[in-house]
């Protein structure tokens, strides 16, 4: 048997040509063993996915630790309404890398030092907020609308919302990247 070249399958001991088309990412070939029976052999590439826990609304603060602990990725769907009351909406600690989408509506109405939304961070610099919705301090007595005590990256998306009535829209340390398509406001500045 001729050298059927580097693009060829090892099997049973012995290498056979093949082709191999890509079509979305996956892969097909007819086995060459059996020519008159139409055997496929797939391969598959499959990009890393993340399965998202979904934050329920609520009229008091949702602990994504508690919530699902060792998780790192959640979606607040279009209709969510978190309202933290005198606390916090949604409260993130230093345990996880926050990756957060949020479609709904996270606040609080509660008083100085309390935030619509308080994610810390695992690593500084590390989480995500992709916001599509309204973030929200809507408290005149000092809450903000988003508090990063690690900082993080941002991206408040067309339409979407990020305000305090009674401080910051967004207050943070560290390093906050933050891409704005939307609007972010407070009642002493947008970002501090």
């Amino acid at each position: 048997m001729s050298d059927p070249g580097p693009d060829a399958l090892l099997l049973a001991g012995e290498r056979r040509p093949f082709a191999l088309p890509a079509i979305l990412g996956i892969g097909w070939k007819q086995n060459t063993l059996f020519p008159k029976s139409p055997v496929f052999v797939a391969i598959a590439f499959l990009a890393q996915a993340h399965a998202q826990v979904v934050i329920p609304s609520s009229t008091s603060t949702v602990q994504l630790q508690v919530l699902s602990p060792g998780s790192a990725t959640f979606v607040a769907p279009l209709g969510t309404v978190v309202d933290g009351g005198f606390g916090t909406g949604v409260l993130g600690d230093a345990s996880q890398n926050w990756q957060i989408t949020n479609r709904g509506t996270l606040r609080t109405t509660g008083i100085s030092g309390t935030s619509g939304v308080d994610l810390n961070s695992l690593t500084t610099g590390s989480l995500r907020l992709d916001n599509y919705g309204t973030i929200a301090g809507d408290s005149t007595s000092g809450a903000n609308g988003l508090r990063l005590p690690n900082g993080g990256t941002v991206y408040n998306h067309v339409g979407a919302h990020i305000v305090s009535n009674g401080f910051y829209g967004i207050v943070a340390n560290g390093a906050v990247n933050i891409t704005n398509d939307g609007d972010i406001t407070g009642s002493s500045s947008g970002c501090d």
